[in-house]
Formats: structure tokens, sequence, C-alpha cells
């Protein structure tokens, strides 16, 4: 146990920074639009060397779609 306060900083990159910003809007229920995954997609491509084409984008929006039911039942309460 270490009772007290104590003050530290993070630093992170600004990739990580965004990672982080879009792991809490996610787990606060804001429902990101498929472009948010696209230019996620398209800086990792960049990274790598790897040219995205359209078909990468289109399956995003494909999965997007795909997955709409589950999205809007997400913020639902159980019923059992």
């Amino acid at each position: 146990e270490l009772p007290g306060a104590y003050d530290f900083t993070l630093n992170f990159t600004p990739e990580d920074f965004r990672a982080m910003q879009i792991r809490a809007a996610i787990t606060a229920g804001v429902q990101l639009p498929p472009e948010v995954m696209i230019s996620t997609q398209q800086r990792m491509f960049a990274r790598r060397n790897v040219t995205q084409r359209e078909c990468d984008i289109n399956l995003i929006h494909a999965m997007y779609e795909l997955t709409r039911h589950e999205r809007q039942i997400a913020g639902e309460p159980l019923s059992l």
C-alpha cells in the first residue's frame, strides 16, 4: 500500500493517443462512422508501405452495414 497522492506524466505518440481516444469513445457508447476506420486503416497501411484499395474501403463499409443491428442493440439492457 502506498498512501498519499502522486503526480506522474505519461508521454504518448499521436497514434497511441488517437487509439486511446477511439477506445474511450467506444466504451462510452459513441458510434464511430466507418470513415474513422478507413482513415485508421489508411495510416496503418502507409506505415507498412501498402496501398489502400477501393475494395479495402468497400469491405469496411460492408462490415459496418452488416453489424448495424449489433451496434443498435449493444446499448440496450439485457432481457432474460
